[in-house]
């Protein structure tokens, strides 16, 4: 009897425990990378790029836009976003553009080269964890 007293006393202070943690924020960040590859319109591209589970996403073929961009995620500190591009059978691209969206803020260039066929830029890992 004992310890059903003590296990009905203590059960409603670790539902209250368990109710407050679930409403908290993740404690660690959330990216969107965003590939981009600048062309001219007609040309024919090859591009492969890392995508959320570490495989590689691939567009080929002829493309009538300026620019070409992917978008992967969620992912999350330690991935190391990296695309390789070419155009009309070997050709750099007019650039390359790694861009990241941290938490839902705005996209932000964290990596661009022009007339180059690979680029790459790792997320650093959360600090405070």
């Amino acid at each position: 009897m004992k310890y059903l007293k003590n296990t009905l006393r203590i059960l409603p202070v670790m539902l209250l425990a368990g109710m407050a943690t679930t409403g908290c924020e993740p404690s660690y960040n959330e990216y969107y990378v965003r590939y981009a590859v600048g062309i001219e319109p007609g040309d024919v591209v090859n591009i492969n790029y890392q995508d959320t589970y570490n495989h590689h996403g691939e567009i080929t073929g002829v493309v009538k836009e300026a620019e070409v961009e992917g978008i992967v995620g969620p992912v999350y500190g330690g991935f190391k976003a990296n695309i390789t591009a070419t155009v009309n059978d070997g050709e750099a691209p007019v650039y390359l553009r790694i861009e990241v969206s941290e938490n839902g803020a705005p996209y932000r260039t964290m990596a661009e080269q022009n007339g180059a066929t690979t680029l790459s830029w790792s997320i650093p890992l959360d600090e405070d964890k």
